[in-house]
């Protein structure tokens, strides 16, 4: 059985071309094991996933990707956008997904180098699917040192920072039926833990392979997020620290939002 309505871009930057410092294996991890999760377990159909890790999430790679999904994708279908790579603000005070050919100015980063908050809500606000699930783990690399091992002084704070509210909001009006679930609060960090996923991916991708899904033939937006925030926080406190995932949901989405087959119910089927 396949979930045909749904469409999904996957981006996982984990390597860094001119901040080394920076990388991240965990993050593509994550968006490759989702990837495949959609497609093994979740029922989209694999010409409907496009993947964009390390080398290939440049900025001109997600721009278009973006655009290609804004074309194809159609009022009746699901989409999901994730991303999982340091998030942090330009020099123009922007807020900033990074790419894997970011670079910094000082220590913000270099204006038009990565995907601008601007560009990334006129991108989302093109998209005419009806229902849009935005699920983004921005992570502090400073705080990844503990699980990886890299020079905290050597890597840059400034490819660090949580989604700003104000981006959420404003991502919220890009159209009906938007929901984002954001890896963790603005004023915390998202954590990688130690295994090959970040905390929050990890959880993630249980979710869509069955973990969250109650009885029925469906996972929705609703049992993905209390599947994460059931998980994710203690995971987080095993470690010292502290991440809650946060779902934010546009009035007009029309819960539930199905985002995936069961795949426990296929099984058990």
């Amino acid at each position: 059985m396949l979930f045909t309505q749904g469409r999904a871009l996957v981006v996982g930057v984990g390597k860094y071309q001119y901040v080394p410092a920076a990388n991240v294996a965990q993050t593509t991890n994550d968006a490759v094991s989702l990837a495949q999760a959609l497609t093994n377990q979740g029922g989209y159909p694999q010409n409907q996933v496009t993947l964009l890790a390390d080398g290939s999430a440049s900025r001109a790679a997600l721009i278009a990707s973006l655009q290609q999904l804004a074309n194809t994708a159609q009022p009746g279908d699901i989409v999901i956008f994730f991303y999982s790579g340091h998030g942090d603000y330009a020099t123009d005070g922007s807020f900033y997904l990074t790419t894997s050919d970011t670079q910094l100015d000082g220590d913000k980063i270099k204006l038009d180098t990565g995907l601008g908050q601007s560009e990334f809500l006129t991108l989302l606000r093109a998209i005419k699917a009806r229902q849009l699930l935005i699920i983004i783990n921005s992570c502090f690399s400073g705080k990844l040192e503990p699980s990886l091992g890299f020079n905290t002084e050597a890597a840059p704070a400034a490819l660090g920072s949580g989604v700003p509210d104000a981006v959420t909001t404003a991502a919220l009006a890009t159209g009906s039926g938007r929901v984002i679930i954001t890896a963790c609060q603005e004023s915390e960090r998202s954590w990688v833990g130690n295994g090959n996923l970040t905390i929050f991916g990890q959880s993630l991708v249980q979710g869509i392979n069955g973990s969250a899904g109650l009885p029925g033939p469906f996972v929705s937006a609703n049992d993905l997020y209390n599947y994460l925030f059931k998980t994710v926080p203690p995971a987080a406190q095993q470690l010292g620290h502290q991440q809650e995932p946060v779902l934010t949901v546009l009035r007009q989405v029309g819960l539930p939002l199905l985002v995936a087959l069961n795949a426990a119910t296929a099984r058990s089927g």
